[in-house]
């Protein structure tokens, strides 16, 4: 049986699933073991939806995205905290003179 799940996450965020286990006491111990505090539990009227093998979220970013974007942030942080630096190094030979 398929069965649509609303509830919360052990992390605070909202779940909403399509699962196909064979009754509500299944559900149940699915989200259970899942971390998930169920608000509602409605059975599918159409039953021929088709189901995710795994109800496990998938990354939305390649993983080259996530480096090339992770990299964009170090680049940048370096050049801000180089700049820094160096202005820091003027004004003190400035003062000192």
């Amino acid at each position: 049986m398929k069965y649509s799940i609303s509830g919360t996450a052990s992390n605070g965020m909202p779940v909403n699933e399509v699962v196909d286990l064979p009754d509500e006491a299944a559900v149940r111990a699915y989200a259970d073991s899942r971390g998930i505090t169920l608000s509602r539990i409605r059975l599918l009227e159409d039953q021929s939806v088709n189901v995710p093998i795994s109800n496990t979220p998938r990354h939305t970013a390649t993983r080259s995205g996530r480096m090339r974007s992770v990299s964009s942030g170090l680049f940048t942080w370096a050049w801000a905290l180089l700049i820094g630096g160096l202005i820091t190094l003027f004004f003190h030979l400035l003062a000192w003179g």
